[in-house]
């Protein structure tokens, strides 16, 4: 049989124990209450960084269609050049496309006679014009593809992005018969 005094002890001990647990389930709630405190924060600054990379990714869409759009309605009226950022695997990936008469072609197969030389050259414009510097561009033969009229046209092509973006272009070319003004010549 218990005596009273262990009795006391008991309640005593439990009692200490209760109010040792009511003092850490009190802590351990405001830990979850300051938790979802940081938790909403986090969301708050998350939503905040996607707004941002949405109108940045919208920007660079804007400057990187400008730039190429510009050089193609120079040389090949009627093709549209479109950038599409798309989320895949945790990151987001620009996907390039180029339509005529609202199909979307396959630029290697379908739009021939220079298109995809021309989208190459602006879109590597395009990345100069958004390092903001003095850029120099090293051409080999950028222009290969290019037949008939837009050759004939590529040097307006080559004077409006030197011109607008100031860029120094050297570049080994077998573009005879074309309209371009160059600072230096050199034939071999």
């Amino acid at each position: 049989m218990i005596s009273v005094a262990e009795l006391q002890k008991k309640v005593t001990a439990g009692r200490a124990r209760s109010d040792v647990l009511t003092l850490d389930i009190s802590k351990k709630r405001n830990s979850v209450k300051e938790l979802g405190v940081t938790l909403d924060n986090q969301k708050k600054a998350c939503a905040l960084l996607q707004d941002v990379a949405s109108k940045t990714q919208d920007q660079l869409k804007q400057a990187v269609e400008s730039t190429v759009q510009g050089c193609i309605d120079l040389l090949f009226p009627g093709y549209e050049f479109k950038v599409n950022f798309v989320p895949k695997r945790g990151k987001v990936d620009a996907e390039f496309r180029i339509c005529k008469d609202g199909a979307e072609l396959d630029p290697i197969a379908s739009s021939g006679g220079g298109v995809v030389d021309t989208v190459a050259f602006a879109l590597r414009a395009g990345c100069l014009r958004l390092a903001n510097k003095r850029p120099l561009f090293l051409l080999d033969e950028p222009f290969k593809h290019l037949r008939g009229e837009p050759r004939r046209e590529l040097g307006r092509v080559l004077s409006t992005i030197v011109d607008t973006m100031g860029v120094q272009v050297l570049m080994v070319s077998d573009v005879a018969g074309t309209d371009i003004n160059a600072d230096q010549e050199y034939s071999f």
